[in-house]
């Protein structure tokens, strides 16, 4: 599937603090494909996204820290699709400018669940990504891809195993039970976290999301006592105002060297 590239500087903007980029092409940095996939039983359509990244570069996950943007897709000039949803195996951390990142630090596909408006016909997706990169400078990207997908007829070889694989690296759902609290401070709130999970001889990190973007949730600070876990973040309006968020809402993901847990909502 033929790729296109437009490098937007507007973007840059986002990245307080990081320097200008210098000229940089896709063949040079960073290409995208999409991987057709398989129709599964349900009738969803799985996709992926495959992002081959030059050596030494870096791309984001959902939710990449303080110094990167996360991976967008438009796919409203698709045909024949009621949803699209984008879909990230467990990410790593990693340093950018003295800031940590969380992304990828190699290829890596990004599955797509894709739903049909009429089940068992054929979609015509074209996915508009805007990816950020990183290695010594930072270069936001553009790029769409498109494909004909065709109902019911599978995709073999290696890129479907490695979309295989990548499905399987997503954070597995945990249904322990979270807890939390906040105190109100200057500039927002504290939000911290309890939840009880064995211990592991893994590093970990956790990131704490909410549903609303315009609420800043600072890098997580986490604390052990044998099983119990406590994880704690600040909370700022990016309109410097106050607000409410719902519990419900709440996600933490929980990095433990090569693996991640996925926990929603909390009391």
């Amino acid at each position: 599937m033929k790729t296109s590239y437009r490098f937007s500087t507007a973007l840059l903007a986002l990245w307080v603090g990081l320097p200008l980029p210098l000229a940089a092409s896709e063949t040079e940095v960073v290409s995208l494909t999409l991987v057709p996939g398989w129709q599964a039983e349900d009738g969803t359509h799985v996709a992926g996204l495959a992002i081959a990244l030059a050596p030494g570069w870096k791309t984001y996950w959902r939710s990449p820290g303080d110094s990167g943007i996360p991976p967008l897709v438009d796919f409203s000039r698709s045909t024949n699709l009621a949803k699209g949803t984008l879909e990230f195996p467990a990410p790593t951390t990693f340093d950018i400018n003295g800031m940590t990142s969380v992304g990828y630090t190699s290829d890596v596909i990004f599955p797509l669940l894709l739903t049909p408006e009429v089940a068992d016909s054929p979609m015509h997706v074209e996915a508009h990504v805007m990816l950020g990169v990183c290695k010594d400078i930072c270069v936001p990207f553009e790029i769409t891809v498109a494909a004909d997908l065709l109902a019911g007829i599978p995709y073999e070889g290696t890129s479907a195993s490695d979309l295989r694989d990548a499905l399987t690296a997503r954070p597995t759902p945990s249904d322990a039970a979270l807890t939390c609290q906040t105190e109100m401070t200057a500039s927002g709130q504290t939000l911290t976290t309890h939840l009880t999970l064995p211990a592991s001889d893994a590093a970990e990190f956790a990131i704490i999301e909410l549903a609303d973007r315009e609420i800043w949730v600072s890098e997580a600070q986490t604390t052990r006592q044998g099983d119990a876990l406590t994880v704690s973040v600040s909370l700022e309006h990016v309109g410097g105002h106050g607000f409410t968020f719902d519990p419900a809402t709440l996600r933490l993901t929980l990095l433990t060297g090569p693996t991640a847990l996925d926990l929603t909502g909390c009391d």
